[in-house]
């Protein structure tokens, strides 16, 4: 009998803890007034650019609005930054690279009409993106285009990619840690375009990219079919001992040529006809005869300024390589005046956005002039084994071209 009373005795003790926790636990969870529940709603981040971050979330039922919270730091002090209704909120103003943490809080009115804050949500992580960087467009021939772009503090890696159309699919085409990087394999003749975005981590280590670059569109060229070796009695070379052989390739020469007579000459009628898709040129050497000076070698480069300019207006996507003049072992041609002429039409050359090439290492001894071992009687012009290492290298230059 004494232990049945025992546990009648218990039995309303154990009801009445149950009912305690019960209501205990669901002061937590309810708000007082019938059937309403108060909870915070997990932060979605929808957009972010360099200095704004979108948050979004679902509407909770019979709450009187919604407290925003922000910091820089995850377990930081967070401070207001928006009272709403709304059931989202673009953060403006914001410092670009940088992470925010965000949280939300819920508001109702409870039973003596007062606006009450309930439920902060766990913290959501934003990190605003990196300024794009200012993409631009270099050389482009049949199968690849160089691009470059301005560097952006702290990033650590750049991703290139592109598309067909300006409004297409863009795809990933490269990865660089660099500042620029030669796009290959392209199809010739064929429009691209192309945008950049910066890749590092915040002063949180969180991932940021920046926005995109601006988009640039480039079109490749036509392939190489016709190669033209143009110049005077050195150039001419490469006929007379047949090094220049197969189709799509010819020498246009004139012994004794120099600028002016040769684009007031017949020889540029015949340069223009052929219409190639690289031009190797190398004019001068005639006009060094006798040391001229500065002034006279301008006037000499201002005609191989026409030329260059005659042969884009025939063919806009020409190739055109200023070959730099060769040194001499004779006494009628100064290497001083080579090396002012070569200087000179290096500069023609950056003016006029053509390739200049100085293949001459090959050709000199150790005083700088054309080696014994490769020049003929007059000191000027070259043997046979000359023009045979001439041509590898033009032809290693001119891959490097395609």
């Amino acid at each position: 009998m004494m232990g049945s009373n025992k546990v009648k005795r218990t039995v309303p003790f154990v009801i009445l803890t149950l009912l305690f926790l019960t209501v205990f636990f669901t002061d937590e969870v309810y708000a007082e007034g019938e059937g309403s529940t108060f909870f915070a709603p997990a932060l979605q981040i929808t957009e972010i650019t360099r200095d704004t971050v979108v948050l979004q979330w679902d509407r909770v039922e019979d709450a009187s609005g919604y407290l925003i919270y922000r910091s820089g730091r995850k377990n930081g002090n967070y401070k207001l930054v928006m009272d709403t209704t709304l059931c989202s909120f673009m953060d403006r103003g914001l410092r670009h690279g940088k992470t925010y943490y965000y949280r939300i809080a819920v508001c109702y009115i409870d039973e003596f009409g007062q606006r009450v804050e309930r439920e902060w949500s766990p913290a959501a992580a934003a990190t605003t993106r990196y300024l794009p960087v200012t993409l631009s467009g270099g050389e482009v021939t049949a199968s690849k285009a160089t691009l470059s772009w301005s560097k952006r503090t702290r990033a650590e890696k750049y991703v290139v990619y592109y598309a067909p159309k300006k409004k297409g699919n863009y795809k990933k085409i490269a990865t660089t840690k660099d500042t620029s990087c030669t796009i290959t394999r392209l199809k010739e003749k064929k429009k691209y375009f192309f945008k950049v975005i910066a890749v590092g981590h915040s002063t949180a280590r969180k991932r940021v990219v920046s926005e995109d670059s601006n988009l640039i569109n480039i079109v490749t060229k036509p392939k190489v079919r016709k190669t033209a070796y143009v110049g005077d009695s050195v150039m001419s070379g490469m006929d007379s001992y047949g090094v220049v052989k197969g189709k799509g390739k010819k020498v246009i020469c004139k012994i004794g040529v120099n600028t002016y007579n040769f684009y007031n000459g017949s020889i540029m009628d015949t340069l223009l006809d052929y219409q190639p898709d690289r031009m190797y040129i190398m004019l001068g050497m005639n006009s060094l005869v006798g040391s001229p000076n500065s002034v006279q070698l301008d006037g000499l480069v201002e005609y191989y300024s026409k030329i260059i300019k005659e042969c884009k207006r025939g063919n806009k996507d020409i190739q055109i390589v200023i070959l730099s003049v060769s040194p001499t072992r004779s006494t009628q041609v100064k290497n001083s005046s080579v090396k002012m002429f070569n200087n000179k039409i290096k500069a023609l050359a950056k003016r006029e956005k053509v390739y200049y090439y100085d293949y001459t290492s090959f050709l000199k001894d150790s005083d700088g002039r054309l080696s014994k071992k490769y020049a003929i009687e007059d000191g000027i012009h070259w043997n046979l084994t000359a023009y045979q290492i001439f041509k590898k290298r033009l032809d290693a230059y001119g891959k490097g071209l395609d």
